[in-house]
Order: structure tokens, then sequence, then C-alpha cells
């Protein structure tokens, strides 16, 4: 600034002032102006806070009560999604809250409070069942309690979202274990077809197709052979199985 100043006595030169002198009268007019420039500075921010907060709202989250925390997804970090319901646990500052969130590997994180929504029932899901998606697969419902509370009915919706083909209700299929049958040396095991009830056969066929369909089985054109076996079930229903002799 003083540089400023010298530049433009140097370039307007007085015979009645000295360098030092006009520098003195600058600094005297710089300081009577700042607190009037500061003043108006203050007036300004003041007025842009009025317009800001014209329509805010302020908004408090008392321990244990339930809360959507807005979190960034797994996919992209850009993208976020509401989690909940969360438990305030307290209040760490002004606009931090410690919340206690169900099915997550930290049990309890700190967020802002601009994070927040108040949790609503309409905001979760049916207490009665769950609707549980699997790739290729169709929908199953996995039913939940009506009797849990709010928190605990949460924990058990991550948690069968998080192991799905668990709670599918379509078999899978595994390599971590394999199961050998070990029959005689040089001796082949083909059983004839049992006999099956023209109602059933139906039945039969269905559930082929089906395992076919999710690759359990493939067909096979071997030598060997066993005939399938339908075990009543005490709810009424048949169970597949195969009689490996």
């Amino acid at each position: 600034m003083l540089d400023l100043a010298k530049e433009a006595w140097e370039q307007q030169p007085s015979p009645h002032r000295s360098v030092i002198e006009y520098v003195d009268q600058m600094q005297e007019r710089m300081a009577k102006i700042w607190p009037l420039v500061w003043q108006h500075l203050q007036q300004a921010q003041q007025a842009q806070a009025q317009v800001y907060n014209r329509n805010a709202q302020v908004r408090e989250f008392r321990p244990g009560e339930f809360v959507l925390v807005l979190i960034p997804t797994a996919e992209c970090k850009f993208l976020a999604k509401w989690h909940g319901p969360s438990v305030v646990v307290e209040k760490v500052s002004g606009v931090n809250y410690k919340v206690r969130q169900l099915g997550r590997r930290k049990s309890c994180q700190i967020y802002h409070i601009n994070l927040f929504k108040k949790w609503h029932a309409s905001d979760c899901v049916p207490m009665t069942l769950l609707t549980v998606e699997v790739p290729g697969s169709d929908s199953s419902q996995v039913p939940l309690g009506s009797q849990l509370t709010p928190v605990h009915h949460q924990d058990l919706v991550e948690l069968t979202s998080q192991f799905k083909e668990v709670f599918s209700n379509r078999p899978g299929r595994t390599n971590v274990i394999q199961h050998d049958i070990i029959t005689e040396p040089g001796k082949k095991v083909r059983l004839r077809p049992y006999r099956i009830l023209e109602a059933k056969r139906a039945a039969i066929k269905e559930e082929v197709r089906k395992m076919l369909e999710m690759g359990v089985i493939e067909e096979s054109h071997s030598a060997w052979s066993s005939p399938i076996v339908l075990t009543p079930m005490p709810d009424g229903t048949d169970r597949f199985c195969n009689d490996f002799g």
C-alpha cells in the first residue's frame, strides 16, 4: 500500500511536500478511513446472514432419539443415501452428534447435524415382511416379527440384506466342501428308477427344471444312475432326494 502511495506521489510531485510528509499524511487518512470500512463490512455481513438464515431452522436431537444418517454408498462416494434408524447417543458439540448405528462395523460414529433427519415409521420398510432381492433369483420374503422394536427390526433388516444368499428361498451350491461316495472297485452303481405315481411326475419334472435353471444339477450321460425318492414332509410337501444305493 505504501509502495503504491509512493509511486502515485512520485508521478505527481509537489514542491511543498517531501516523501516523508506525504507518507505520514497518507497513514493518517488510512487510520481515519479503516474504522468506517470495517463498519460497512460488518453491516454487509449481517445483511447477508439475515438473507441466508431467513428460512433456516434450529435443529436439535436428544439422546435416545431415532434419526436417519446420510452416508456415501460403497459403490460411489459421490452418491449417498439415508441409513437407519440410528440412535442418538450424545451431543458432542453444537453441531456434532454421536450415534449408534446397528449392523455396521463401527457401531458408534460422530456426524454433523446436517447429515441427520428425524426418523419416522414410514421411512422404514414394513415391520412384518422384508423383501430381499437376490441377483438372478426371484425375490424372497423374510418374515420379521411385528413385536420387534424399531431398533431390533432395523438390525434384522441390515442382517438379512448383508447375507441375502443365506436368507434366499432358493437353494445354492458351494465349493467349500466335497462329498465322496465310496463304492466297490470296478462296480458301477446303476439302479432302476422307482415306480412313481402319475400325480407326482409333474412335480418331479418341475423340480428338475428349476435345478437345471439354477445350475444346481447338470445333465449326465454316465453309465451310473440313482433313482429319485420323494420323502414326505410334515407340512404335506415332498422333499426331492436320491437313492445312491
